[in-house]
């Protein structure tokens, strides 16, 4: 594709970016009512440098108990038009990365990173067509999850986070 239909194109990637950071904080100020009040809710916690160069990783909430002093990393994914943007968070999946989250704050539970999917791509069993005229079917994106994400560590919610409790249990259940 030349430069001058590459440069009319719609850029997608700015309302993905919108969608993504609403998600983040939606989820963020959503949950916090809903954790007993030893809990401590951080949205957009520093980066931890994990790689060379002091390059690392920024996921989107911390959570601790303090009673137990025991925390976990959230993971947001929010989308409203399908897309990938859930392969992104599986790197978190991984023992190798677990294992260096924890090293890097001892508090961690073991499974270190909880996954939260919101919006219409995520949530709901019918399917709809994309801005871009492809089928979009959560029912696939859910599947998906059910046999790559152990059930305790991730949930999936509408836009509005409507099933906030139901996702605050399963953190507490993680932190107690």
């Amino acid at each position: 594709m030349g430069a001058k239909a590459l440069s009319n194109r719609t850029n997608w990637q700015m309302g993905a970016s919108v969608t993504g950071k609403r998600g983040e904080n939606g989820f963020a100020s959503k949950i916090a009512p809903c954790l007993p009040s030893h809990y401590v809710v951080e949205n957009k916690p520093p980066k931890i440098p994990i790689y060379s160069g002091g390059k690392g990783v920024a996921l989107d909430t911390y959570i601790v108990n303090t009673k137990t002093n025991k925390s976990v990393l959230v993971e947001v994914k929010s989308g409203s038009n399908g897309g990938n943007a859930h392969e992104r968070a599986y790197k978190y999946l991984s023992e190798g990365m677990r294992k260096t989250l924890r090293s890097k704050d001892p508090t961690l539970v073991s499974e270190a990173v909880f996954y939260a999917f919101s919006g219409r791509t995520f949530f709901g069993n019918g399917s709809f067509r994309s801005s871009s005229g492809t089928n979009v079917d959560p029912q696939k994106y859910q599947d998906e999850f059910a046999v790559t994400i152990p059930s305790h560590l991730y949930s999936i919610s509408d836009s509005s986070f409507t099933n906030i409790k139901e996702v605050a249990e399963k953190i507490t259940n993680l932190l107690e």
